[in-house]
């Protein structure tokens, strides 16, 4: 706090001059005469006090008359001690004063006001007698102490820091940290910084073993959030510990916590037939589990279809995609285990692998596979029949022997082998291979071999000898058949 004083001045006789003495003449002598003088610059733009003097204009000898004196404060400030003297001329005395005022040595009468308010006007009444005609002289002195103040707000900044950790991810996932820091104090903290010293095997994501957060200035009251993003290399239990440091010697610590970073470890499983046939729905089982303490997230099964292969049907949410068939599990916990059926058709013959793979985030994938051998069937058919029926003795009747191949494989040494009965002459035989008849059968020679889809014809004439409800029997053989195939035709004879 810083104080001045001004010098007290004086008002000459001359500012607040009474002049005149005798017999009121005319109205004139009863008007108030005012008087002013600005302290201490004489403007009242620039200065501190105003002293203004009202007295009457003519006055009697002898009689008391009464005049004010009032003392503005001019600034916007309170002036303190503040105070008049008025000295009466030598010609006047004292009669009284409003508010009272005390007596001088040197003869004045001085007011102590005190403490003059900004704007504030105080008012001093005075009696005095004139003891003599004339021009009577007063003389007024204003002291104060104009006090120019300093003021200094002390503040004091503060700074707290709150840090939160995710409570646990997987080797190699990033993982939020984040850091709040707070001023709740009354100033600015200056030049913020917030460090975290990362353990061994943590790290942030661009590779830095330390976080450091360049707050700046931080005002009172705000706060500053900061998201970072660190990962482990390995499996652990890591212990955080961040503090903030501001100019000034501030600081503040946070509660270690800690993170706890695991590792998922799927492993797959396939099984299916290791031998099945062509065109027939296969299934197939696959077992995914997780054999680490972490959990799978996002996990995906694959199963990519064999060539050859067309996707029947799936549990469990698969769907085809593509060439593939997937299973989307979500997130696969610690120890948790899934089992998935698929049903899959192989159109053609062939070895072929079906490979499936799991995998999901921040997890090495696993992978599994199995062979199955797909073999194609010969499935013949054999029919017989005969061009005519009835017929009388005598005359020939022409019968068809068809085998067909309805199967996915082709079948070897297929022979055809008839029986004739003793009303029936054996007269001709001819087809995919040579026939010869002896003791009333036809015998064919083998056909090497009949695709799938193929057939062959084989075609015997007979004659009628005599009447009769009669029968012709053909029976097929081959490599593929584990018994023999038989088809009987009738055919009525007539005299």
């Amino acid at each position: 706090m810083t104080m001045f004083r001004y010098l007290a001045l004086s008002l000459l006789a001359v500012p607040f001059a009474c002049t005149g003495t005798g017999p009121k003449a005319a109205p004139d002598d009863e008007a108030t005469v005012w008087t002013s003088r600005a302290i201490p610059t004489g403007r009242v733009a620039t200065s501190a006090v105003l002293v203004e003097r009202g007295t009457p204009r003519i006055v009697p000898v002898g009689q008391p008359y009464r005049y004010e004196i009032r003392v503005t404060n001019l600034t916007g400030e309170t002036l303190e001690d503040v105070a008049v003297t008025e000295y009466l001329g030598s010609d006047a005395s004292l009669g009284g004063a409003e508010p009272e005022g005390t007596a001088e040595l040197d003869g004045g009468v001085r007011w102590t006001l005190g403490a003059l308010a900004p704007k504030e006007t105080r008012t001093i009444r005075v009696t005095a007698v004139p003891g003599a005609t004339g021009t009577l002289r007063n003389r007024c002195e204003v002291d104060y102490r104009a006090l120019a103040y300093g003021d200094t707000t002390v503040v004091e900044p503060k700074i707290s820091l709150d840090r939160t950790v995710a409570g646990e991810g997987l080797v190699g996932e990033p993982l939020e940290v984040r850091y709040t820091v707070h001023n709740p104090g009354t100033g600015t903290a200056r030049e913020v910084v917030v460090t975290d010293d990362l353990p061994e095997g943590l790290a942030t994501v661009d590779g830095s073993n330390v976080v450091r957060l360049d707050v700046g200035d931080l005002p009172p009251g705000s706060t500053r959030e900061y998201a970072v993003k660190v990962k482990g290399s390995a499996t652990g239990a890591y212990i955080l510990r961040a503090s903030a440091s501001a100019a000034g010697g501030l600081r503040a610590e946070t509660e270690p916590a800690t993170m706890e970073v695991r590792r998922a470890v799927l492993a797959a499983d396939i099984a299916g037939p290791a031998e099945w046939m062509v065109d027939r729905d296969a299934a197939y089982s696959i077992r995914v589990s997780n054999t680490g303490e972490g959990t799978a997230p996002a996990a995906v099964v694959t199963l990519e279809l064999p060539p050859g292969f067309d996707f029947v049907s799936a549990d469990e949410g698969g769907v085809q995609e593509g060439t593939a068939v997937r299973w989307r599990l979500g997130d696969v916990p610690g120890g948790a285990e899934r089992t998935l059926q698929v049903r899959l058709k192989a159109g053609a013959a062939g070895t072929q692998a079906a490979t499936v793979t799991a995998s999901a985030r921040y997890t090495e994938p696993a992978t599994a596979q199995v062979a199955t051998r797909i073999v194609g069937v010969p499935a013949l058919l054999l029919e017989v029949g005969d061009g005519t029926d009835p017929i009388g003795v005598g005359g020939e009747v022409a019968y068809t022997i068809t085998v067909v191949n309805q199967g996915s494989a082709a079948d070897e040494g297929v022979v055809v082998f008839c029986e004739l009965e003793d009303t029936m002459e054996f007269v001709s035989a001819q087809g995919a291979t040579e026939g010869a008849a002896k003791d009333g059968t036809v015998a064919f020679a083998p056909l090497p071999s009949l695709a799938p889809g193929e057939q062959a014809v084989w075609t015997i004439v007979v004659k009628a000898a005599r009447a009769g409800d009669v029968r012709f029997k053909a029976k097929l053989t081959s490599k593929k058949l584990e018994r023999p195939v038989e088809e009987t035709e009738s055919t009525r004879f007539f005299q």
